[in-house]
């Protein structure tokens, strides 16, 4: 089942309060309520709503101030809408709202079906701007996928032909060393095959290379991790 969505209402206005916690619960939606814009901010960090309904007017710290906080200050945390529901009705007063970072402007005394509505589109529009951000998220994954993928067949180009080399010089050494310097340089000889021996191996699991899959071999830094079953 999928989550309920969650709304902020702050307000001084304990009536108010009450009237739009009964009425967005009704709605279908989990309601979080704060008494000004101090706590606006501290319940938006603390439960991350998918909606503000905020009061200008409050104390401690203004609606204006604290959404300019949560839109600039906090904006890492994703798009959240602010919706201004204030007796400040003036068109400086929206304008101000405006410029703080709120969404949407709706003055008191207000028509709940019309709340309702401004609800719905906000929600929408968050839920819009989220599927934006998965996809371009998914686009950069598929992007840096190709890329690593690319890159690998270039590394694979690269290390053969000079790893080919040394298969080749090693074997024509081991020929022409006389059987008593064989002997005494078997063991360099054999060190160096074993060694190609491994390289060889890597390029093969970079030829096969089609999903990245990533290992922290030093601590704190991701690296391709070649022995996952995707390599």
């Amino acid at each position: 089942m999928k989550n309920k969505r969650k709304i902020l209402i702050v307000d001084d206005n304990i009536r108010i309060v009450q009237l739009l916690e009964t009425y967005i619960i009704k709605l279908g939606y989990e309601v979080i309520i704060g008494k000004n814009g101090k706590e606006a901010i501290e319940l938006y960090l603390k439960y991350a709503p998918d909606l503000i309904i905020m009061d200008v007017i409050m104390p401690e710290l203004d609606g204006l101030k604290a959404c300019e906080a949560i839109k600039i200050s906090h904006k890492k945390k994703g798009f959240i809408p602010v919706i201004f529901l204030t007796g400040q009705d003036s068109l400086n007063d929206r304008i101000k709202g405006h410029d703080s970072g709120a969404d949407d402007y709706l003055t008191k005394p207000f028509n709940i079906g019309e709340l309702s509505a401004r609800i719905r589109s906000m929600l929408r529009i968050k839920e819009l701007t989220e599927q934006l951000k998965s996809t371009q998220t998914e686009l950069i994954d598929a992007r840096q996928a190709a890329a690593i993928a690319a890159t690998a067949v270039t590394v694979n180009h690269e290390i053969n032909t000079p790893l080919t080399r040394i298969l080749i010089n090693t074997e024509n050494l081991e020929t022409k060393l006389r059987s008593d310097n064989l002997n005494r340089y078997q063991k360099h000889l054999d060190a160096i095959m074993d060694a190609a021996d491994k390289i060889g191996n890597l390029t093969k699991k970079l030829a096969r290379l089609s999903k990245a899959g990533f290992t922290d071999y030093l601590p704190g830094t991701p690296m391709l991790d070649l022995n996952s079953p995707e390599s």
